[in-house]
């Protein structure tokens, strides 16, 4: 079939505006212009149409083609006319209101579930109608539109009359009741694809782990995620049919809402634009088009054959839609590309043992809880939330006066100086204590940063420069001090907000709070500032408040991966472990290469795994079954951080525990090794060696293992019940 490219002629009649590769032949977007090169003023829109056209060649010998106009006008978009011209098939497609399946889920995966279960009872529906009249559909998005009402597909008709699927695609069996179950475990691939695709806006991995749809959102019923799942079954023979998902959704009571709610983490998800281009919609659209078979129509025999309505471009005829009307160009020109996933005596480590990150951080020093994204920040590291406009310096001329110091030190210059003098020598101070900072010599950046601050009060720059230097020296008391006297002056929402930040640091948490109230009195939909106030609430112990702030937080700011991290979090420890489960996971999507963000998410399926153990409503094989299962997603995610960083010696040791969940214990113990190796300091990772090599019957290594655990944290009383228990 000749290649059509945009100004080529279809019939003398049908101008081509744009060409798209389609499940079978080429759909092209083409106007009808009137058969004259004079110019005129009249504004009455160019008639346009989609026209389908295939290689003749593909059909088989003996096809009625004027059947394809008899289709079923409630499942397949209206058929206006047909014909042939050059070998080509030309199927011209009436009036098409809606939208282009494809072009809608690239806009707005992943779907709630009320238009899920929408989409799916009519697409399942109509495959069940045409089945009973022996007609077929190809399930692929750029072959379905999106009406008010329904969904129709676009190709499609008689069974034999066209060909299903493309030379990529199996050979079809000669036996019809064998080609009809191949076909129909290939519809529900398709449709099982496409389905997980509009509830996780993630394109499922032909020949990989797939993670089920129920571990992106707990809101989908088993029975979908079961039909779902089993569809995409290596095995075709294992596949449930389309027919089975039919009689299931007509149980289901249809849902009221279809609307996507900022309260659900469906609203946040961030599909994958690449996988949806690379590995599903182009599989079997962009692929060539295999030699015609033997027996295929007769071009010659063929030629100017026509039936229906077709349009004759002198005639000049009333549009049946027009170009903008219509909004064809919009429906179809992107097409998904953005441009045009009895226990033994000795316990494995579990995630009470090693806390959450912040909480074994806080063992050993300052947690950095609220540190964001450095490559958005030029803030110094242990302040990079410090509001924006406090890196930005203004060297005022004047306004300074004499004041009494609060920083307890000596005034550097003579009293009875000029406001002008005073600003110029802060100006100096300041520049100064900069480049002491920059050289590394703190305590003269400090005492240079503490005279520019007393010199020019008010100056926020200043006083947020040297609030970052008592930071960046953990001299927290230090800072609350300078900043509690520092709002007297600028009571300002950023100097509020660092005093926030400090009082946490040193646990002065009357402190943080109030300044958070004031600086959200300032500012009330700064989305830092209600970050913040959930670390504080969270310090306190109310998870629940906590959990709400840093969602106002993600309203403002939806793509800010440490708001979604955290909020999981908080979320584990008010137990809500679904959810928490989903913001970890989008807090890993959002930056997948935090390498925290993996194992965080990792930590709260083996929390689950500690809440199957312990449920009793299950039976002890329904336990096992469940833990093995959340043991193996949580594999999954601590893999992602060992491979982000191998020397993450934290992800070693949770992997390890997840591979012991697992019954894997060479694998458990390659990556406690690994654990040792990269962090031979820490306890835990002798001890976590230990427990897998009891476990393997290595007695002796073990033992050592746990001697080293105990003489590293000989305060830890674990290490020694363990080796009691070894003896």
């Amino acid at each position: 079939m000749n290649t059509m490219k945009p100004g080529d002629w279809i019939r003398n009649t049908y101008r081509v505006l744009h060409s798209f590769p389609f499940v079978q032949g080429v759909l092209h977007y083409a106007e009808i212009p009137k058969q004259t090169d004079a110019v005129t003023h009249d504004e009455e829109p160019i008639p346009t149409r989609f026209l389908h056209g295939m290689d003749l060649r593909h059909i088989q010998r003996g096809a009625q083609l004027g059947e394809l106009l008899k289709r079923d006008r409630q499942a397949f978009v209206p058929l206006q006319g047909l014909f042939v011209e050059k070998g080509t098939l030309f199927q011209v497609y009436g009036k098409m209101d809606g939208t282009l399946m494809a072009h809608h889920l690239y806009q707005a995966v992943p779907l709630s579930l009320g238009e899920t279960l929408d989409l799916l009872r009519a697409i399942a529906g109509h495959w069940v109608q045409l089945e009973e009249q022996g007609q077929f559909a190809v399930i692929h998005p750029q072959n379905m539109l999106i009406s008010a009402d329904t969904v129709r597909f676009l190709y499609g008709g008689a069974h034999g009359l066209l060909p299903k699927w493309n030379g990529n695609n199996p050979s079809p069996e000669k036996n019809p009741e064998m080609r009809r179950k191949q076909e129909h475990s290939l519809d529900a691939y398709s449709l099982g694809a496409l389905t997980y695709i509009m509830l996780t806006g993630t394109s499922p991995q032909p020949g990989s782990g797939l993670e089920p749809v129920r571990s992106f959102r707990s809101d989908v019923p088993e029975g979908l995620e079961y039909f779902v799942m089993h569809s995409l079954q290596a095995k075709p023979e294992e596949r449930p049919t389309i027919g089975q998902l039919w009689n299931w959704l007509e149980q289901i009571p249809v849902e009221a809402d279809r609307q996507k709610k900022k309260d659900d983490l469906i609203y946040y998800m961030t599909p994958g634009w690449a996988g949806f281009k690379e590995d599903w919609f182009s599989r079997g659209v962009t692929q060539a088009q295999a030699a015609p078979p033997a027996g295929g129509l007769d071009p010659e025999q063929w030629e100017g054959w026509q039936a229906g309505e077709v349009d004759d471009g002198s005639a000049g005829r009333s549009p049946s839609h027009s170009r903008m009307a219509n909004g064809a160009e919009e429906v179809l020109n992107p097409v998904w590309h953005k441009d045009s996933v009895k226990q033994a005596p000795l316990e494995s480590g579990s995630l009470e043992a090693e806390g959450t990150p912040s909480e074994t951080e806080k063992k050993h020093s300052r947690p950095v809880i609220f540190k964001q994204r450095e490559k958005s920040s030029p803030r110094p590291q242990w302040l990079v939330w410090a509001a924006t406009g406090a890196a930005v310096l203004l060297l005022l001329a004047g306004g300074g006066w004499a004041v009494t110091s609060y920083l307890g030190d000596d005034n550097s210059i003579a009293e009875g100086a000029s406001p002008e003098e005073k600003a110029a020598k802060a100006a100096q101070h300041y520049e100064e204590s900069v480049r002491a900072y920059k050289e590394g010599e703190m305590d003269r950046a400090i005492q240079l940063g503490k005279q520019s601050v007393e010199l020019n009060p008010e100056e926020k720059g200043y006083l947020l420069h040297l609030a970052n230097i008592y930071g960046e020296q953990k001299q927290y008391d230090q800072g609350v001090r300078l900043l509690k006297n520092g709002v007297k002056q600028i009571p300002d929402a950023d100097v509020y907000d660092a005093l926030v930040v400090h009082a946490y640091y040193a646990e002065d948490w009357e402190e943080a709070e109030r300044a958070i109230g004031r600086a959200l009195s300032l500012e009330p939909k700064h989305p830092e500032y209600l970050y913040h106030q959930g670390k504080i609430q969270g310090a306190m112990g109310d998870y629940t408040a906590a959990t709400r702030s840093i969602q106002f937080a993600i309203d403002q700011d939806r793509n800010n991966a440490l708001y979604h991290h955290d909020r999981a979090i908080f979320l584990l420890k008010d137990k809500d472990l679904e959810r928490a489960k989903n913001y970890a996971w989008r807090a890993a999507k959002l930056e997948p290469e935090n390498a925290r963000y993996w194992i965080t998410t990792g930590n709260i399926y083996l929390a689950d795994r500690e809440r199957v153990k312990k449920d009793k409503s299950l039976s002890s094989k329904e336990r096992r079954f469940e833990g093995l299962t959340l043991a193996r997603h949580a594999i999954n995610f601590y893999s992602e951080a060992v491979e982000i960083n191998p020397k993450n010696a934290r992800a070693h040791y949770r992997l390890s525990i997840a591979h012991y969940y697992n019954e894997d214990y060479d694998a458990a113990r390659q990556s406690a090794e690994q654990a040792v190796k990269r962090e031979p300091g820490r306890a835990l990772h002798h001890y976590q060696l230990g427990v897998v090599l009891a476990k393997q019957g290595e007695l002796e290594q073990a033992e050592n293992s746990l001697k080293k655990a105990r003489e590293i944290d000989p305060d830890n009383g674990r290490y020694q019940e363990a080796l009691d228990e070894l003896g």
